[in-house]
């Protein structure tokens, strides 16, 4: 898969169970060969010595368990492992806490199925006032039901009936949730995933949207950051300025109108080179690009007395 897929599964595993697993994949000479996300339906803790889930050690090995009915185990210092709501232990924790929002906006959606389907049903009672034998009294109302039930025998929805019986309808209503309530569910959801609703349906504002990656985004980012830094490198690796870091530009994102604005502050100052600035709109370099241009506008406070005495 492309590191696209792989990074999105691994996310997607993460927040649905709260944590998720890649395995680092080393060939004989020790370097890195593939990294495969994981899908396990369990994992078990194991250790070969003395028991440290504070720290990472050599003796903590993972024991999962696949669909398919295979159960394979590495070594953790082999895994990439990202958690959600980790508070103690090795876990992240799980999403139990909104299984009652879940269920209730479930049932929501099952009140509102079942009120469609039982719209256009008339249910009722036919009542008799003498008695009647079983195979009579279903040989009528199958006839009633035929007569005077059905839109097309039916019509006008008028129903005649002598002494003998009555008829008396039962008008069930389904408990539907008003739109306010209904919004409280969902928000109650968006909340949990730290996603608001104009991030999902796309109407968010610039200002919406970098606040969702700063919330959002960027964690996820320094805490995959982190993670590979520490189990693709060693300790002194790592003392020598080796990372992996994942980064996302912000002003990619950004409408033309903030790029521009923020282009027209910026490019006078010299702060951007020319290719900096064409990266923002997303053109491609050019070869004298390196340049920095500013406006004269501007001078080296180190030079100001001296400009301002005409000096």
């Amino acid at each position: 898969m492309s590191a696209y897929d792989g990074l999105y599964r691994m996310i997607a595993y993460l927040y649905t169970h709260g944590n998720s697993f890649a395995l680092l994949d080393f060939d004989r000479k020790g370097n890195l060969a593939g990294i495969y996300p994981l899908s396990p339906l369990g994992m078990e803790i194991c250790t070969t010595g003395a028991a440290n889930y504070s720290t990472l050690t050599a003796n903590t090995i993972c024991k999962f368990s696949f669909s398919n009915g295979c159960v394979a185990a590495f070594p953790y210092s082999q895994l990439i492992h990202l958690r959600r709501f980790y508070v103690s232990g090795f876990l992240g924790e799980d999403n139990l806490v909104l299984e009652p929002v879940i269920n209730l906006a479930q049932a929501e959606n099952d009140g509102i199925t079942a009120s469609l389907q039982t719209a256009g049903n008339v249910r009722g009672i036919l009542k008799f006032e003498q008695l009647i034998n079983q195979s009579e009294l279903k040989k009528i109302k199958d006839g009633f039901i035929r007569d005077y039930l059905s839109t097309v025998n039916n019509p006008a929805g008028v129903i005649a009936l002598d002494g003998r019986a009555s008829y008396q309808p039962l008008n069930g209503q389904s408990v539907i949730l008003d739109a306010e309530q209904s919004a409280a569910i969902r928000q109650k959801i968006y909340s949990y995933f730290g996603i608001a609703e104009k991030i999902v349906n796309g109407s968010c504002t610039d200002d919406e949207f970098l606040a969702f990656y700063e919330s959002v985004i960027e964690p996820l980012a320094i805490q995959l950051s982190s993670e590979f830094t520490t189990k693709l490198f060693t300790a002194t690796e790592i003392e020598h300025g080796n990372s992996i870091i994942f980064e996302g530009s912000r002003m990619i994102f950004a409408s033309n109108s903030v790029k521009i604005n923020m282009l027209r502050e910026l490019l006078p100052l010299g702060l951007l080179t020319i290719n900096e600035a064409r990266n923002v709109l997303n053109l491609p370099p050019v070869p004298d690009g390196e340049r920095r241009l500013q406006s004269l506008n501007y001078i080296d406070t180190e030079h100001a007395n001296e400009y301002q005495m005409a000096k």
